[in-house]
């Protein structure tokens, strides 16, 4: 058998992220809910009288939809707009939407048992356990939502009993629906009460189980993670980025800085940041909204374009805390500042290498004894560098009469493929590519800028609030051109179609590609790869791409460039430590598969014989 790549194993670990997806609208929640309770009390009416008639069908699905409304729908709505209106009631609209699905959710499981119910037997002793049985799953269901996933903690357990008490009140005063005589109150509570701690044992000790792998490795709880990465998902929470430091380390790492300017007014053009770090894990927490965090304040005090690059890293050099770019902007306009009274290059080349064995690809602009070098093996997977790696290759070009060398990942071609790690073909096709590398003639050159926010688009559709900027150079009669979007990655097919589409329109570059951030703060709920071209519209993108290299063509002008790279000291996530979490949650969704069913199973076989055991 095929031993499965990393990739494989990264996505196997985030698999849980196909079961989520955007809710329904409350509206539409309860729609639902009043179509299955009506559509199940017209079952459950024709299941306990079992007399197939016209007329008697007519008053199945009239009377017995009304009952099945009255007894499952008219609770699950109340206690949704109940528990809604008793938390977080600045964002009523946003629980009663989570409520409303969980609520449909219960009148689901509750519909299926009752049925269930009359088809195992009509002994009313039985009957009343299924019924209990039911509502402690309700119970169970509304604990789980809301401890896990909505992070109420244990407020959560009061907010649960609304609904199976309300369905168990309602059953008591219309006692003609399903069971003709059911027992007093207080046994009735008995039961229910009984049923309920057992399955909440049941959940502690699935609790346990989960929690044990992370505990021994990190010290940390996985159902406190659980609920603080729900929470991020839902509402935008960062409560998670204090997990995350409690991992994280400190680091050195790299920031370079590119600046192009006017010759003829000195006023700067564009700025180009490669910040050193990932721009992960997800949402709006850690490094993941970096590049407009860094790019849109820098942009307002320069008055010019800032594009914010991916440089040769990995998620070992995830930020823990969004508030580190405030340290990055800090040191980057100081940076800036000191770079624009030193010399400016007034000559550059720009160069691009092919591996003639191989996919890999080098885009280098050179301005003096300063470098910018971006890397690819598009079509093929074009993932992240890692560290280690992107050092290697520095080394290399840096003995090559080269004073900075800023390394930057295109990062554009979304595949199955793995990543790149050192020993593998596609890291020495890159390593023999920069033996390779020597520094071309330099000449006077032109430079042309263009900025897009794409604000009608969004993290939807797969782009981040950096938007995109278009650059386009002219060196001795040769046009470069690079399309940077704040994506996480691109599709193949959509990259092909983009620069197909660009040269069929009479645009002549000798290098012309797209570039992403690898921004993962499009990864949220509507999905964990979010990759340019999977949810966007592809023609306007492509449309406004072409106006903005156009734009950026407008722009050209004589210009000077200036380039550096320092070192910083940052919180990150820290080496190996990713694929430490990813082996961990392979753990725990394995160790969960096995157990947690069979708990589950046993537990509510013993809830239901204490049910009948209890007169």
């Amino acid at each position: 058998m095929k031993k499965p790549t990393k990739s494989q194993r990264d996505l196997r670990a985030v698999a849980i992220t196909t079961l989520m997806g955007p809710l329904p609208n409350y509206g539409r929640s309860l729609l639902y809910t009043v179509v299955i309770s009506f559509l199940a009390g017209f079952a459950l009416d024709l299941l306990k009288t079992r007399v197939l008639s016209l007329s008697a069908i007519g008053d199945y699905f009239l009377f017995g939809g009304t009952e099945g409304f009255l007894i499952m729908c008219v609770p699950a709505i109340l206690a949704a707009a109940f528990a809604a209106s008793i938390t977080r009631k600045e964002r009523f609209r946003d629980r009663l939407r989570h409520f409303s699905f969980i609520s449909l959710l219960s009148v689901v499981v509750s519909a299926i048992l009752y049925i269930l119910a009359l088809l195992v037997s009509q002994n009313t002793n039985q009957l009343q356990t299924f019924v209990l049985l039911a509502n402690s799953i309700i119970f169970a269901i509304w604990f789980v939502a809301l401890f896990v996933t909505l992070n109420y903690g244990w407020k959560a357990i009061p907010i649960s009993l609304i609904q199976p008490l309300l369905s168990i009140s309602f059953l008591s005063i219309y006692n003609s629906f399903l069971i003709a005589n059911l027992q007093d109150p207080f046994t009735l509570g008995i039961k229910f009460v009984i049923s309920s701690i057992v399955l909440l044992f049941a959940l502690a000790s699935i609790f346990y189980i989960i929690n044990a792998p992370a505990r021994r490795n990190f010290g940390i709880s996985t159902l406190q993670v659980m609920a603080l990465f729900f929470a991020q998902w839902t509402y935008g929470s960062k409560r998670l980025e204090g997990v995350l430091a409690e991992m994280g380390e400190k680091v050195e790492t790299f920031y370079g800085t590119a600046l192009f300017r006017s010759a003829k007014t000195k006023k700067i053009k564009a700025a180009w940041l490669i910040p050193y770090v990932h721009f992960g894990p997800v949402g709006n927490l850690g490094g993941s909204e970096f590049p407009a965090l860094l790019s849109k304040p820098i942009s307002r005090r320069m008055n010019a374009p800032v594009s914010v690059f991916h440089a040769t890293v990995n998620h070992d050099f995830n930020p823990v805390y969004s508030s580190v770019h405030t340290k990055l902007l800090g040191t980057y306009a100081k940076e800036i500042s000191a770079m624009q009274k030193a010399p400016f290059s007034k000559t550059a080349v720009a160069q691009l290498m092919e591996s003639s064995i191989g996919n890999a690809r080098i885009f280098s602009i050179t301005a003096g004894k300063d470098g910018f070098f971006a890397f690819s093996n598009a079509p093929q997977s074009t993932e992240d560098i890692e560290f280690p790696i992107g050092l290697i290759l520095m080394n290399k070009l840096l003995g090559r009469s080269l004073q900075n060398a800023i390394l930057t990942d295109m990062h554009n071609s979304k595949t199955n493929g793995d990543y790149m790690l050192t020993g593998t073909p596609q890291f020495y096709e890159l390593y023999d590519l920069a033996d390779k590398y020597s520094m071309g003639r330099q000449l006077p050159f032109k430079f042309g800028c263009h900025a897009d926010p794409l604000g009608d688009f969004g993290i939807s559709q797969g782009i981040g609030k950096m938007g995109m900027i278009v650059s386009v150079f002219e060196i001795g009669g040769r046009k470069s051109c690079i399309i940077l979007i704040d994506a996480n990655n691109v599709l193949p097919d959509f990259r092909r179609e983009i620069l197909l589409k660009v040269l069929a329109n009479g645009k002549r570059f000798d290098f012309c590609d797209v570039f992403t951030t690898d921004t993962h703060a499009v990864n949220t709920i509507s999905g964990i790869h979010n990759p340019l071209g999977r949810y966007c519209d592809r023609g306007k993108l492509a449309a406004r791409i072409e106006e903005a290299i156009a734009g950026a063509i407008l722009d050209l002008e004589p210009a000077e460039a200036a380039m550096s790279i320092k070192r910083i000291e940052l919180d990150v996530l820290g080496v190996r430590r990713s694929p430490e979490v990813i082996s961990t949650i392979n753990s725990i969704v394995s160790i969960a598969k096995i157990f947690a069913p069979s708990i589950l199973i046993i537990s509510l076989l013993i809830a239901f014989l204490l049910s009948l055991a209890i007169k």
